[in-house]
């Protein structure tokens, strides 16, 4: 099942190893259960390598990275489509380091790629079978903002939100970077608690990353999403953490950007620990003026900071 073969559920992934990242353990968990799983990644594609600087060409290698992604995805025994659109950093002008793949665009319309991103997620969302989960944009990370957009565009215009989940982004494991976010924040977990505490190191690296984001946030180009009522709710992780895990150690070119597997491991086991699993949010085009993003009922609530 590849390109636009029929699926039940369709992710959409940012990169080549987004989906995985994030929600792994629920990939899993959803081909066990027999239901076929589609990712579904935007920008898989850039210059050629040769054009690349040496320092940056593990992330331009698309050859190689589609193949980490194959493998990993054969893991989880999910199937992939790719969009084969540009990341950021390679269109011009070109930032001056990877720290420009953090600074948004002052106006919506300087998203390249939206008006196309958005008319396939809405060819998707026009299937009335088909379970939908796309990033939060946790991160403000251009490219994972751009396609939480054109997922939110979609969805407003077809009034698909009951068959909609977002996963929270990779960044997500450093609460600051969460606290920043304008539905992420909506659900805190006091910094005692924080995934960092399990590899410091990889802590220290999510701290200084909520440091460097530059430019509008999510809600600057689609205010009405303050309005809506957002809820969150965890997915457990047992029987299918280890076959995450396994799928994320296919990724060995992204990796050592990443920290390393073994403090990916780590930080998620905590993450998966301290939220009760891989966290989703869903909203509802009716507003409410006390939702304050937790699911009622579902879980207990987290301790909150004074």
């Amino acid at each position: 099942m590849e390109g636009n073969e029929v699926a039940d559920v369709v992710i959409f992934s940012p990169h080549l190893d987004d989906a995985v990242l994030s929600m792994g353990a629920a990939i899993a968990r959803m081909t066990h259960e027999g239901r076929r799983v589609q990712v579904c990644t935007a920008y898989t594609s850039g210059p050629p390598l040769e054009a690349i600087p040496r320092r940056h060409r593990a992330f331009g290698d698309y050859g190689l990275r589609e193949a980490e992604d194959d493998r990993a995805l054969e893991r989880l025994g999910a199937d992939h489509r790719r969009l084969g659109l540009h990341e950021g950093i390679w269109r011009e002008p070109r930032p001056r380091s990877l720290v420009g793949a953090f600074r948004t665009p002052d106006v919506v319309a300087a998203f390249d790629e939206l008006p196309r991103l958005t008319a396939v997620v809405r060819e998707i969302l026009s299937r009335p079978d088909v379970e939908v989960y796309a990033p939060l944009g946790v991160g403000h990370h251009v490219d994972h903002t751009e396609v939480t957009l054109a997922v939110l565009r979609a969805a407003i215009e077809t009034d698909a939100w009951g068959r909609l989940a977002f996963y929270e982004d990779f960044y997500a494991l450093g609460e600051s970077i969460r606290r920043q976010h304008p539905i992420s924040r909506r659900r805190k977990w006091p910094l005692t608690r924080a995934t960092g505490w399990a590899a410091p190191l990889g802590g220290l690296r999510f701290w200084l990353t909520a440091l460097i984001p530059r430019g509008p946030q999510l809600d600057d180009y689609l205010p009405t999403i303050r309005t809506m009522s957002w809820t969150s709710e965890p997915l457990a992780v047992e029987g299918f953490e280890e076959i995450k895990f396994e799928a994320i150690a296919e990724y060995r070119s992204q990796l050592p950007m990443l920290g390393g597997l073994s403090q990916i491991e780590k930080l998620y086991r905590r993450a998966h620990r301290v939220r009760g699993g891989e966290l989703f949010w869903r909203a509802s085009a009716a507003p409410s003026s006390t939702d304050d993003g937790r699911t009622r009922g579902a879980y207990p609530a987290p301790d909150r900071p004074g």
